[in-house]
C-alpha cells in the first residue's frame, strides 16, 4: 500500500474523528453497539440514508481504541482485505469501521476473508437492506445486522427537547392506555412537529428540499449501485414515490401502480421491492390466504409530506396517522398484516400478532367509530387507535405507540 493511496484515507479518518466529537448526543443504538465490542461477530448497521449511521460510526471511532474509519465510496478501487491487513500491521488497528459498504465490489467475500484470517472487529453501515442470509459467502453466522430506524417520537423528544422518557411496553399500552395518556398527554402537542422532522439531520435544517435530495440519492446512487438499474428504472421509481405520496393508502397496490406509471405489474412489484430495500417505503401484506396477495404500501416518514401536492388535508392526516402507527409498531419486529375482505367490504386496518395473541387495530381521528369491527370474531382483541387522543374504552391514543422501545 503506497503513500499515494493511504494518505487520503488517513485524512478522511481524522476528519471522521473530528466529526464524531462535534455530535455529543448519541442515538439509543450507540449503547447497544458498544455491548457488541468484545464479540467476534461482524456488526452491520442498516437504515435509511440520513438516519445517522455515519455519525454513529464517527462516535464509535472516538470511543473504541485503535479504530479506523473507511468510507465505501472512497475506496472502491482498493482491495478491502488487503487494506485491512495493511492497517492492522502498520497502524495496529483493532476496530475497522466501514461506512456504506454496499459501494464496495465483492464486499461480502472480502468480509469473509477478514473474518477468517484477520484479528479485527468490523462495524459497517449500509443504506440498503442487506439480506445476509442469501449470500453465498456464508456470512449469515458471522454477521449481525442491526437496523437503525428513523427517530421514534420518544427519541425525537429526547434530541429536540431533552425530554428523556422511559420506553413503554406494548402490553402496558394495551392494558393501561388511559393512565398512560394521563401521564403523557402533553407530548401529543409535539406530534405534528415530529411528523415533519423525524430524521436527525432535520433538527438542524427541516428543509423539504434536503429530504427530496435524500430520496433522489437513494434511488439514483444507492439503488443504482446495488442493482445496476437503468435510467428508465430510476425514473419509474421516482414516479412511484410521487404517485404513492399523492394517493390515499387504501387506493395503492401493484395493479394501480402498473396502470398509472405505465409499467407491467411484474415491474411494479420489482420497483416496490427495491424502494423497500432503500427504506423509502414498507409493504404490508394481507392476513388471509384467500385474497389476492397485493400489499398495502406505506411511505416512510416524512416522504409523504414532502412529495404531496394533491391529497386533501383530511386524506393526508389519515395517511400520516397510519404511517406513524406502522412505523412505531414495526420497532417490535412482530408480524403485522392488513385486513382485506373478499368482496371489498370495509374492514379494520391492521392485525398485529404479539406473543401469540392477535390484536386488530383501526386507525383514525378522535370521532372514529367502531362500525368496521362489525362481524369481527371475539377471538381478536379490538381497538381504535386515535389522534387526537381520548380516554375512552378501546380507544388508544396514537402517540403512545411512538413511545415504544
Amino acid at each position: 500500500m503506497d503513500n499515494q493511496k493511504i494518505e487520503p484515507l488517513l485524512r478522511l479518518n481524522q476528519q471522521a474523528k473530528e466529526k464524531g466529537r462535534v455530535y455529543l448526543k448519541k442515538r439509543y443504538l450507540f449503547d447497544r453497539l458498544l455491548m457488541e465490542k468484545n464479540k467476534n461477530t461482524i456488526i452491520g448497521i442498516s437504515g435509511l440514508r440520513g438516519s445517522g449511521k455515519t455519525i454513529l460510526l464517527c462516535q464509535l471511532l472516538n470511543q473504541l481504541s485503535s479504530s479506523f474509519y473507511l468510507s465505501g465510496d472512497s475506496i472502491d478501487n482498493i482491495n478491502l482485505y488487503e487494506l485491512a491487513d495493511f492497517l492492522i500491521k502498520n497502524y495496529r488497528i483493532k476496530n475497522l469501521l466501514i461506512d456504506e459498504i454496499h459501494y464496495l465490489k465483492d464486499w461480502s467475500r472480502q468480509l469473509k476473508l477478514i473474518s477468517d484470517f484477520l484479528k479485527v472487529k468490523v462495524y459497517f453501515t449500509s443504506s440498503i437492506s442487506l439480506n445476509i442470509l442469501s449470500l453465498k459467502s456464508d456470512l449469515s453466522r458471522r454477521v449481525k445486522i442491526i437496523d437503525l430506524p428513523i427517530f421514534s417520537l420518544r427519541e425525537y423528544l429526547d434530541f429536540k427537547f431533552s425530554q428523556r422518557l422511559s420506553p413503554l411496553k406494548f402490553q402496558d399500552i394495551i392494558k393501561n392506555y388511559k393512565k398512560l395518556f394521563q401521564k403523557f398527554y402533553q407530548q401529543e402537542a409535539y406530534f405534528n412537529d415530529y411528523l415533519s422532522q423525524p430524521l436527525p439531520f432535520m433538527l438542524d435544517d427541516p428543509s423539504h428540499q434536503l429530504v427530496k435530495q435524500v430520496a433522489e440519492k437513494i434511488i439514483e446512487k444507492d439503488l443504482f449501485c446495488y442493482s445496476n438499474l437503468t435510467r428508465i428504472d430510476i425514473e419509474a421509481m421516482k414516479n412511484i414515490i410521487n404517485f404513492i405520496a399523492n394517493t390515499p393508502i387504501s387506493d395503492i397496490n401493484y395493479s394501480v401502480l402498473s396502470k398509472n406509471i405505465a409499467i407491467t405489474k411484474y415491474k411494479a412489484k420489482q420497483y416496490v421491492d427495491y424502494l423497500e430495500k432503500g427504506y423509502l417505503l414498507k409493504s404490508i401484506f394481507p392476513f388471509s390466504s384467500s385474497v389476492i396477495k397485493e400489499p398495502k404500501i406505506v411511505l416512510t416518514l416524512p416522504f409523504r409530506q414532502v412529495f404531496n401536492y394533491r391529497l386533501t388535508d383530511e386524506q393526508l392526516r389519515g395517511a400520516l396517522r397510519e404511517e406513524f402507527f406502522t412505523q412505531s409498531i414495526g420497532y417490535l419486529n412482530q408480524p403485522l398484516y392488513y385486513l382485506k375482505s373478499k368482496r371489498g367490504a370495509k374492514t379494520p386496518d391492521y392485525l398485529f400478532i404479539f406473543n401469540g395473541n392477535k390484536y386488530i387495530f383501526e386507525i383514525g381521528g378522535q370521532k372514529k367509530g367502531f362500525s368496521q369491527f362489525k362481524g369481527i370474531s371475539d377471538q381478536y382483541k379490538k381497538y381504535l387507535v386515535v389522534y387526537p387522543g381520548v380516554s375512552q374504552n378501546n380507544k388508544i391514543p396514537l402517540i403512545l405507540f411512538g413511545l415504544l422501545s
